[in-house]
């Protein structure tokens, strides 16, 4: 069995990951020759790689998936319900 996610912090930090917004496409063309242009090719890959996780998931457990919300709404929520179930296990 995993623990890793069984810890506050860990948990925390996947919910947030879960929570990554992709980078808007008028963003790369106002950056390309600045410094931030490599945070927005690090968010885009961390973005890429969660989109490549939840659809993994999706796949494995069909209960993630709901033919009526976006994935990324869907995203939003489960990392939610992930940071209000954090908060109930703290308080305890």
């Amino acid at each position: 069995m995993k623990i890793r996610l069984l810890k506050i912090n860990a948990m925390k930090r996947f919910a947030k990951w879960l929570d990554i917004n992709s980078v808007h496409s008028s963003l790369w063309s106002a950056h390309i020759h600045d410094d931030t242009f490599f945070a927005l090719e690090k968010r885009q890959k961390q973005a890429d790689d969660r989109d490549k996780f939840w659809f993994d998931r999706c796949e494995k457990r069909p209960r993630y998936k709901d033919p009526f919300v976006p994935p990324r709404v869907a995203q939003y929520s489960k990392a939610q319900e992930l940071l209000t179930y954090i908060n109930e296990r703290k308080s305890r």
